[in-house]
């Protein structure tokens, strides 16, 4: 369980940091536009917000390791297509995937 906690203090750390980015990127380096940075920003903390109840049912019903790999994998997917992201719909859909991580990291299992 340590384990799993270090790694959601280590992925705290790394999203404080990549979040404050992720407006710069979208609206400068991808030249997306501010109000596309700005709605990227708003669809992942609405898709942490939705995910959030289904992640802690299935943290108590599946344990937290396996829902962390799934989360971690969708997290990557994410991360891998919005380097590729070049409009407005690439761009918000990977942020749908990397969402569940938060949620899933957040909060492990008191067991």
């Amino acid at each position: 369980m340590r384990r799993i906690q270090a790694g959601s203090a280590l992925s705290a750390f790394g999203l404080g940091f990549t979040v404050p980015y992720l407006y710069v990127y979208v609206a400068q380096v991808r030249d997306l536009g501010a109000a596309t940075a700005g709605i990227v920003l708003a669809v992942f903390a609405m898709a942490a917000l939705v995910v959030l109840p289904f992640s802690g049912r299935a943290i108590d019903r599946r344990g937290p390791v396996p829902v962390l790999l799934v989360a971690s994998v969708a997290a990557a997917v994410g991360a891998v297509a919005m380097g590729f992201a070049s409009s407005v719909p690439a761009a918000v859909g990977p942020r749908r995937c990397s969402a569940p991580v938060r949620p899933c990291c957040s909060r492990p299992s008191p067991r």
